[in-house]
């Protein structure tokens, strides 16, 4: 039960962060620092 709200709220996009889900902004932190 307690990942199934955790998955809800990490997938959905939220207004303070454009739009983007917080996933979105940590895999591309992740990204960002993989290549660089």
């Amino acid at each position: 039960q307690i990942e199934f709200v955790m998955k809800r709220l990490n997938t959905r996009p939220r207004k303070t962060r454009g739009g983007k889900q917080p996933v979105e902004l940590f895999l591309g932190k992740a990204v960002d620092l993989l290549t660089a």
